[in-house]
């Protein structure tokens, strides 16, 4: 008697320990009896708590702030130095990498420094290059812009009062105005979104 006593002490006991560990045994029934039914249960999933949110406990409607970079604005009009520009129309598989759809090439030189710059119709700088002016030529800092990989690499330049064309890009003239008015134009032919620097 006492042994099944213990045996049905202990069993009671696994029995707790399972159903509380999130374990149900179900025993067959009886023929005549329908099968007992038990709560659904699920462990907590990892990460939440039933403690309420700082935005739950106190109602606050604020919008989270945005994740994605701003975006740089060009400066087609900066206090010093000149300013060369050219719209690209859409190359396609001939257009430079990280650029589709129509592009703007913004090259500034103040003084012997010069910077490159590929921009997207939504103001997106998708390339940048700074470097350093030769006898007709651009001594790259660090990474030439077409190539990629190679440590200061040279690339020809032939430059005058109003134009300038480096290696084999398209010639970039100072006319700003004409460069943004054919910029939106091809932007907008692409049904693509012009950023405020053009038609600002």
């Amino acid at each position: 008697m006492t042994t099944n006593k213990t045996i049905g002490s202990a069993a009671g006991l696994v029995l707790a320990a399972l159903a509380l560990a999130g374990c149900v045994v179900v025993e067959a029934a009886p023929k005549d009896e329908a099968p007992p039914s038990f709560p659904a249960t699920s462990a907590p999933k990892p990460g939440n708590s039933s403690a309420p949110s700082d935005t739950e406990e106190h109602g606050s409607t604020e919008p989270a702030e945005s994740a994605s970079p701003k975006v740089e604005i060009v400066d087609l009009a900066p206090e010093t130095g000149t300013v060369y520009v050219v719209a690209n129309r859409s190359g396609g598989l001939l257009s430079p990498p990280k650029v589709v759809g129509p592009w703007l090439t913004h090259w500034h030189i103040d003084g012997e420094r010069i910077t490159y710059q590929e921009v997207l119709c939504t103001g997106q700088v998708v390339t940048e290059a700074t470097g350093r002016l030769g006898d007709e030529q651009v001594l790259w800092d660090g990474v030439d812009p077409w190539i990629g990989d190679a440590d200061s690499e040279t690339s020809s330049m032939k430059r005058t009062e109003s134009t300038i064309r480096v290696g084999f890009t398209e010639t970039a003239s100072t006319d700003v105005e004409a460069a943004k008015d054919e910029f939106t134009e091809l932007c907008a032919d692409a049904g693509e979104t012009v950023a405020d620097f053009v038609v600002g």
